[in-house]
């Protein structure tokens, strides 16, 4: 079985605390969901805000939190049709809450994050953690796909087609849940874990890296390929963030600048 983890978004709803800044109209605060949809158009002068969407819940009372967790997780969730039934009330802890309601084996990384943590990615392009993007094999090895510049990742030489083998000196995929939300930059506080990585040569190092911010490209490459006398224009998009308008406008301004009107 082949599972892509990419930004930790194709097989799970994203949970966005944000109860200390989010006024829900009656003095509380309320959570939202990073992959809900929302009816609120975002133009080109209005800031993105995660929290802006619907469906939040009616206050931050911990059971409403537990009723909104639940909701969520049997509407937005790829397996939202197998979420076991819960008794909400023995739950104090949302993140406990979300880990039971998780289905294994497979979803192990459903979690719940910052709402200004995320609105901060998408607003300035700013992102937490170590810069990549990992997906597990059919051989269960868990394989860089991309390495964001400017991340520890890349700064350690990390590169795509990489293997993550242990995080912490134990075999990735029998990491603790702490160790692999941390590797995923769950989190704000930097966190240094250690890292076994085998190369595309077969080669294995050990690396210590600490989670920070970094900036974000959404376009990744760039560069013009000529096939006989046609010359098109390559693009690597990656994600749409507030801060793809400038890049994108700088890419297509290069391509016109040189001529170029095919694109792949």
């Amino acid at each position: 079985m082949s599972v892509a983890v990419r930004t930790l978004l194709l097989i799970f709803p994203v949970l966005l605390a944000s109860c200390s800044s989010y006024d829900a109209g009656d003095g509380a605060s309320a959570d939202t969901l990073f992959t809900q949809p929302g009816t609120n158009p975002v133009t080109q002068n209005t800031e993105f805000d995660i929290r802006q969407f619907p469906e939040l819940p009616p206050s931050c009372e911990l059971s409403d939190m537990r009723q909104w967790v639940d909701a969520n997780m049997r509407d937005y969730y790829l397996f939202y049709d197998q979420v076991p039934l819960l008794n909400l009330a023995s739950y104090n802890d949302l993140s406990a809450l979300v880990t039971d309601l998780r289905v294994t084996p497979n979803d192990q990384f459903s979690y719940i994050t910052d709402a200004d943590q995320a609105n901060a990615q998408f607003n300035n392009g700013i992102k937490f953690g170590f810069g990549q993007l990992v997906a597990v094999t059919e051989n269960n090895e868990v394989r860089v796909t991309q390495v964001y510049p400017q991340s520890p990742f890349f700064s350690a030489g990390i590169k795509r087609g990489d293997y993550i083998e242990e995080l912490n000196g134990v075999p990735i995929l029998n990491a603790p849940e702490n160790d692999i939300l941390a590797f995923f930059g769950v989190g704000t506080d930097p966190v240094t874990m250690t890292f076994t990585v085998r190369d595309s040569t077969g080669n294995s190092r050990e690396l210590s890296l600490t989670s920070t911010n970094f900036q974000i490209p959404t376009v990744m490459h760039r560069s013009e390929i000529t096939n006989g006398a046609a010359t098109v224009g390559y693009l690597m998009f990656d994600s749409f963030l507030e801060t793809s308008r400038t890049e994108l406008i700088d890419a297509f301004d290069a391509f016109d600048a040189a001529g170029i009107n095919e694109l792949i």
